[in-house]
């Protein structure tokens, strides 16, 4: 199924190019230059314009003076965010992650200072979301001083590069790198995937420029080396801006920027590194699951365009909006015809034994349930249920077919929980909490941990015990993982089972509060693939929604259905 991200539709003209002020109100900008009319003349703060490797080499910054309560504002935000966000923020199974390399720098570098302040604080301001509503809300001192740090940091950074321009030293580059990941931050945390993801290219840009020199065109040949013994902040920098590459996938983007694989070894010529028999580290692991998860969603865009081909073919599109077309298109992708596609069906194949390969890897090196390291070789495994998953069912034009991994999502469902124990060690009635729809954001992640495994588990096993026992999870924390929010997740989750249950209820004839099994469950009753799309007022949302209504269609039927962000609390 897609991914539930709010997408927010648009009927006003898209402002590709105005001031960041104007793009997050969703207006027109006029673009004046440093600062944009539309803002002064209602008295906002104008954030400048996006930045782009060609637009940090030529903006001017003015810096702004302190407010009275700014130094104690800021003192809070970074101390908030090294004890709180930093915590919660991903790395790798290494010892020292990029947040840690920041937070050092920062005592030299006014840019990397300002934007973890503008990540504390907005991480902060984030009070929680009144009911109803999709997206979130603010603190307004605290969210104000968030943005214009987050402002601050961007035109240090414009100067940064400007200065640097002609000879731009390794350290630099490391510094833009890291604030990127800083504005990628602070924009899923202020509701902005789409900015984020411009950050995120932005980022991306600047290390392969950094690494290989001009850009190519072709995504195919954007490829680029994680080191099987990374020993530098750019070894590391490199690989969280691969797995992020991997995640905007997920959350959206047809493919990947880069091309990804381990080590000098030649690959297999389908994007694929060669497995060790046995992982020496769970740093290796990593590296490899990145890698293998980039080659993965590099093959999804190929069925992708090839499903859009076959679905124009078939379907008059003319009639369907941009959220039902994305929900055919995704389902389309599993009946495909590759029999006139032979490299593109090895490549597939291909996947599914390294999938295979690099969980037997994984499972021969030793392990210690008392060791430290056992968190990460269990969020290992929980992250690579996706990736196996994805692989495993490319090809199932049913969703009955996926009944014979009932046993996987129990398990998967169960590693999951024993990772949140300890993640909430100290707290073990942390899902006993009555729900609180919005409520503080309790953990934020820039990459995704367990929400998306969740959502596979909850919206692909139809055995009621295990599906609302995997949605107990989002529906009683909130937390936020790259662009996926659990109250969203949640409440989409909610409305898919109950239709979903309610329906096979209605063709068995069982009573209404019956408990149903995988084989309750029929084919019509089942939704192949849901879209979620948000409503322009913020409030509730729509599901579109596809399946085979009868066993003898030859197209899939869509559905739409409201839904509410409190909805969650009568699926429960």
């Amino acid at each position: 199924m897609t991914v539930p991200v709010a997408r927010k539709r648009v009927k006003h003209a898209k402002t590709r190019t105005g001031c960041r002020t104007c793009r997050i109100r969703r207006i027109k900008c006029d673009e004046a230059r440093p600062a944009c009319r539309r803002c002064s003349s209602t008295g906002r703060h104008c954030l400048g314009y996006e930045m782009s490797l060609a637009l940090l080499q030529g903006q001017s910054y003015q810096d702004r003076t302190l407010l009275p309560q700014d130094e104690s504002l800021e003192a809070q935000a970074f101390d908030f965010f090294r004890k709180q966000t930093l915590y919660f923020l991903p790395g790798c199974a290494t010892t020292t992650t990029w947040e840690t390399v920041a937070i050092q720098l920062s005592h030299s570098e006014p840019a990397l200072t300002c934007a973890i302040v503008a990540v504390g604080s907005m991480h902060q301001a984030r009070t929680g979301r009144p009911a109803g509503l999709v997206m979130p809300v603010y603190e307004p001192v605290q969210f104000e001083f968030a943005m214009d740090q987050y402002s601050r940091s961007v035109g240090h950074i414009q100067k940064y590069i400007n200065e640097s321009r002609n000879e731009i030293k390794r350290n630099s580059v490391e510094v833009v790198l890291l604030a990127c990941l800083m504005f990628i931050c602070f924009e899923l945390l202020h509701g902005n995937n789409f900015l984020g993801i411009l950050h995120l290219r932005t980022g991306l840009r600047i290390l392969y420029e950094h690494l290989h020199g001009q850009v190519p065109e072709d995504s195919e040949s954007r490829r680029i080396k994680l080191k099987a013994e990374p020993r530098s902040t750019m070894d590391l920098l490199t690989e969280i801006y691969v797995r992020l590459d991997g995640d905007a996938t997920m959350f959206g983007q047809s493919e990947p920027f880069l091309r990804a694989s381990v080590g000098e070894a030649p690959n297999d010529g389908f994007g694929l590194s060669p497995l060790p028999k046995v992982f020496h580290s769970l740093e290796e692991a990593q590296l490899h699951l990145d890698a293998l998860t980039s080659a993965r969603y590099f093959a999804r865009g190929k069925l992708l365009r090839l499903a859009e081909v076959e679905l124009n073919r078939k379907v008059d599109t003319s009639r369907l909006d941009e959220d039902q077309i994305n929900c055919l298109l995704q389902a389309h992708c599993r009946f495909l015809d590759l029999s006139q596609e032979p490299e593109l069906l090895d490549q597939m194949h291909a996947h599914e034994r390294s999938a295979a390969a690099w969980s037997s890897a994984l499972a021969s090196m030793p392990t210690d349930p008392q060791h430290e390291s056992h968190q990460v070789r269990l969020l290992l495994e929980i992250q690579y249920f996706v990736v196996w998953f994805f692989a495993s069912t490319w090809h199932d034009r049913t969703e009955t077919i996926g009944d014979r991994f009932r046993v996987q999502y129990v398990h998967i469902l169960g590693l999951i929980e024993q990772y949140l124990e300890h993640v909430f060690k100290g707290n073990e009635n942390y899902l006993d909490q009555p729900r609180q729809p919005g409520g503080p954001l309790r953990t934020f992640s820039l990459s995704h941990s367990v929400l998306l495994p969740l959502f596979l588990i909850a919206s692909q096993c139809r055995d009621s015990a295990v599906r609302r026992r995997a949605l107990m999870i989002p529906s009683r924390l909130h937390i936020q993982e790259s662009m996926m929010d659990s109250d969203l997740l949640a409440a989409c989750l909610a409305r898919i089972i109950d239709m979903e249950e309610d329906h096979a209820r209605r063709i068995n004839g069982f009573s209404r509060h019956r408990q149903l099994t995988a084989e309750d469950v029929p084919e019509a009753a089942r939704f192949m693939d849901a879209t979620l799309a948000g409503n322009d007022d913020g409030v509730g949302g729509r599901l579109v929604c596809c399946r085979w209504a009868h066993p003898d269609d030859e197209e899939l039927t869509l559905e739409e259905f409201g839904f509410n962000i409190d909805d969650v609390t009568a699926s429960l």
